[in-house]
């Protein structure tokens, strides 16, 4: 996983502490799937070793921010991180997670000399054949003559008001960073900032490994009641390679209620605990754990299809409907059309680029598949469930009752 760059602006860390800068890069390291960040505050504090209200502070922050995203139940998501670099993409676009960032050099640096580094990396100093060049003036406030002669005052990159003690700063990062400050006539120097590359190897190879996709799996793996000092890494792994599968393939929030469930139901069978114990068994945990998240999403596509035929009949009912009721509704119908048309497209490549037999009779015989009757004692949850936001409980358990058989107007649209 790569750094975003926007993190690590001057403008982004002018008011950040040392603790704060590290905190970004513990979240970068930890962050799993779509950004979900595994561990609790407390948990983060504790590999941190610093306070759970000094970790509370900074997540309240990089809210502010628009750097993190918290859910109503608490869950942490990182929203500026690059997953992946894309092939041919633009190195500007991302910055390497170096283990420098972790050494004791760059803790020893003061904060001023920290933001100057990380600037200067995060704008290609460690790429770019040129380096990263900027005028000196630039980088610190104060004033400066302008053409006629005129001085006017101008803020600089860096919360620095004079040019020594930008010099300073510069000296002191001076054995990580090759600069060079050239005169151009006029007073213009102009700064040249090269990386050095026994610090910033350019080898996408040399990075800090991210463990949070690990750590996302251990936690349910833990809350289904798995002893996980038992669980082999490699088993870990496995478990994370079905999951990158599936995420590449469906959105993360469906690869997560189809893992979880498969979790739930294998918690007690004797031969997946058996499989995830024994490294020489690996491939039977893949095995075992790949076929039965295939078969839950038969049932789980079910549940869907049937809340998008209640909440569309629902929205064309003749009882009185609150507008706000329906907007929320009409949302929520596209939200379930665009999983379902997920899942086929997800079945139809699954046939065309593996041939499973599974996803063959899946691809097949689609519409029947899904026409399947459901549990009716689940029925009244998903209406309470997804209309009680809209203030119509009392209509959802009139309609509760006309149920029978379903409607499926989405599919009949489709055809």
């Amino acid at each position: 996983m790569f750094l975003d760059p926007r993190l690590f602006h001057s403008s982004a860390t002018s008011e950040w502490s040392s603790k704060r800068m590290e905190f970004h890069f513990h979240l970068t390291r930890i962050a799993a799937w779509n950004g979900i960040i595994p561990l609790t505050p407390v948990e983060i504090a504790t590999e941190m070793g610093c306070t759970v209200d000094a970790v509370r502070r900074y997540i309240v922050q990089a809210k502010d921010d628009h750097i993190l995203e918290v859910s109503p139940a608490g869950q942490l998501r990182l929203l500026k991180f690059i997953e992946i670099a894309k092939e041919g993409e633009k190195q500007d676009h991302y910055v390497r997670h170096f283990p420098f960032f972790y050494s004791k050099n760059f803790q020893s640096l003061s904060v001023a000399a920290k933001r100057f580094l990380l600037h200067c990396i995060a704008n290609g100093a460690y790429w770019k054949a040129t380096g990263y060049e900027r005028k000196l003036k630039d980088l610190y406030h104060g004033f400066h003559r302008a053409r006629g002669g005129k001085e006017v005052y101008k803020r600089g990159l860096f919360n620095v008001y004079q040019r020594k003690h930008m010099l300073e700063i510069i000296d002191e990062v001076s054995p990580y960073l090759d600069i060079t400050i050239r005169n151009e006539g006029e007073q213009k120097e102009v700064m040249r900032v090269m990386a050095r590359p026994q610090h910033f190897p350019n080898d996408k190879h040399v990075m800090v490994a991210n463990c949070g996709k690990h750590l996302w799996v251990k936690k349910k793996l833990d809350k289904h009641g798995y002893i996980l000092s038992s669980v082999q890494k490699k088993a870990i792994s496995n478990l994370v390679a079905i999951m990158d599968d599936y995420v590449s393939l469906l959105s993360f929030e469906d690869a997560a209620v189809l893992f979880e469930e498969t979790i739930s139901q294998l918690a007690d069978s004797i031969s997946f605990l058996d499989a995830m114990s024994r490294e020489e068994k690996e491939q039977d945990v893949y095995r075992i754990f790949y076929s039965l998240m295939k078969q839950n999403e038969e049932s789980y596509v079910h549940q869907l299809s049937i809340q998008y035929d209640m909440l569309q009949d629902t929205t064309g009912a003749k009882e009185k409907t609150y507008a706000e009721g329906k907007f929320v509704i009409k949302q929520r119908l596209l939200v379930l059309q665009e999983k379902l048309s997920m899942f086929k497209k997800h079945w139809k490549k699954r046939f065309e680029t593996v041939n499973d037999p599974f996803y063959k009779m899946v691809h097949e015989s689609y519409h029947n598949l899904l026409k399947k009757s459901y549990l009716f004692m689940h029925m009244k949850d998903i209406f309470n469930e997804h209309l009680s936001r809209a203030r119509e409980i009392e209509q959802c358990k009139k309609l509760l009752h006309k149920y029978e058989p379903f409607s499926y107007n989405w599919l009949e649209a489709e055809q």
